[in-house]
């Protein structure tokens, strides 16, 4: 559109110059047959397989260095490690955009920037566990606390053995709680892994 928009504007000058219609259009359309014969010559390279990191690069820089110059050497890169993390293996290569999320950290770089593959939280860990590798992991979508009953009720304590055996018998409920999910997610993972050995 904006193309077409510059070509008419173009034509209302020659129009005040004095040119006819006709001579504009002639004009117009012996530039796009010269077009035609020009742009195959002017072709420098092509994408061939759109999985391939060096063919992706190529045309990333370019794109690039038009809004961020002198950062297109470390963004094309990022680019398209993102590009091939989220596209479709199978069929006809396609990017999700809304796979691909950028995260900013406070004090940080452009020269900093990486790929994770996973997910960023921005924010610290509840518990006191930094790191972790080949963790299983379960997200939940509620609390996982014991929640309060409806009814109110009163336990009568005598010593202090009444109330430790009270604490124990709610710790003893709550992990059989946790040990529950635990089954359920470890059935989850194997019937996962079996359909995925089928595929």
């Amino acid at each position: 559109m904006s193309f077409a928009g510059e070509l008419i504007t173009k034509c209302e000058d020659l129009l005040r110059m004095g040119l006819h219609c006709s001579e504009i259009i002639a004009g117009y359309t012996n530039a796009y047959e010269a077009l035609k014969r020009m742009l195959p010559e002017l072709i420098i390279g092509n994408v061939t397989d759109c999985r391939d990191k060096e063919q992706l690069l190529k045309i990333c820089k370019p794109v690039l260095a038009s809004k961020q110059f002198g950062s297109e050497d470390l963004l094309s890169g990022l680019v398209v490690d993102a590009c091939l993390g989220t596209m479709s293996d199978k069929g006809q290569p396609s990017v999700n955009t809304d796979s691909v999320r950028v995260a900013k950290i406070m004090g940080g770089g452009i020269r900093q920037s990486t790929v994770m593959a996973g997910m960023v939280c921005m924010r610290g860990t509840e518990g006191t566990i930094r790191h972790a590798e080949n963790a299983p992991i379960s997200v939940f979508a509620c609390g996982v606390e014991a929640s309060a009953t409806e009814a109110k009720g009163t336990v009568l304590m005598k010593n202090a053995d009444d109330l430790m055996n009270y604490n124990k018998s709610e710790e003893k409920k709550m992990d059989e709680i946790i040990k529950s999910v635990a089954e359920v997610s470890e059935q989850k993972k194997s019937e996962l892994t079996e359909r995925s050995d089928d595929l």
